[in-house]
């Protein structure tokens, strides 16, 4: 009488699938978070036109009491068009596979489409800002290099820039709090940087750097609210913790 063994069972007997996929690293995608966002219409065309008003020379010579009406002005406006463009890819899976394998196949894969999708729309809007934005050069750091690594002083000359050219701030400020560790912040800027970096801003703590674990701890208990409730769907709710915020 034969004997059934592990070794004559068909591979389908001896395999057992796991109940998830492994965990694939997904990128942060925060080149989103500078930009505005505009939905075109349906039927909209090809092309979102938008307008920037000119400043007018602002009138610094007194009139006096001749009654005579003030030179005027001709208002202009620079027009400037945004082309939609497409971006696409896709996944063909045969009917048998979907009949016929254990797993969700389709389910992971429309996963993975959609963080295809995000992760493009990341790289464009990186390509696009770095191709605008203008260079500073480190110099107040101490390693010698030309540049050199990050310093307290790169970043005033930074924020000066910005500020000059009227630059939009990110975030209004944060009020201090009579609490041990902590301190107030300044109105500031987004910045988007290499997690290669994290050492030297760990250097510059104490030196003019705040780290987040010094912010008032309302404020970072508020926003950690506003992400579980947004995480979990309740916009409703993390719409009120913003503004409790």
């Amino acid at each position: 009488m034969s004997i059934t063994t592990t070794g004559n069972l068909g591979p389908l007997i001896l395999q057992s699938l796991a109940p998830a996929m492994l965990y694939v690293p997904t990128p942060t995608m925060n080149y989103i978070t500078v930009c505005d966002k505009v939905s075109m219409p349906a039927n909209g065309g090809t092309t979102c036109r938008f307008m920037r008003p000119r400043a007018l020379q602002p009138p610094t010579v007194q009139l006096g009491n001749s009654g005579i009406d003030p030179p005027a002005q001709v208002p202009q406006r620079d027009i400037i068009d945004a082309q939609m463009a497409f971006f696409g890819t896709g996944c063909i899976i045969n009917e048998q596979v979907i009949l016929q394998d254990q797993e969700g196949v389709l389910a992971w894969v429309s996963e993975r489409l959609a963080v295809a999708m995000r992760q493009a729309e990341d790289l464009i809007l990186r390509d696009y800002i770095v191709s605008a934005a203008s260079q500073l050069n480190a110099g107040g750091g101490s390693n010698g290099d030309n540049p050199t690594n990050l310093g307290i002083s790169d970043f005033s000359v930074a924020a000066t820039t910005l500020d000059t050219n009227n630059a939009y701030k990110f975030m209004s400020g944060i009020e201090g709090m009579d609490r041990f560790g902590t301190g107030p912040v300044r109105s500031a800027y987004f910045m988007l940087t290499s997690t290669e970096l994290q050492s030297d801003f760990d250097a510059l703590t104490g030196s003019g750097f705040l780290s987040q674990w010094n912010y008032k701890r309302c404020v970072v208990l508020k926003l950690s609210l506003i992400d579980s409730e947004a995480l979990e769907g309740n916009e409703a709710q993390a719409e009120q913790y913003a503004l409790a915020a």
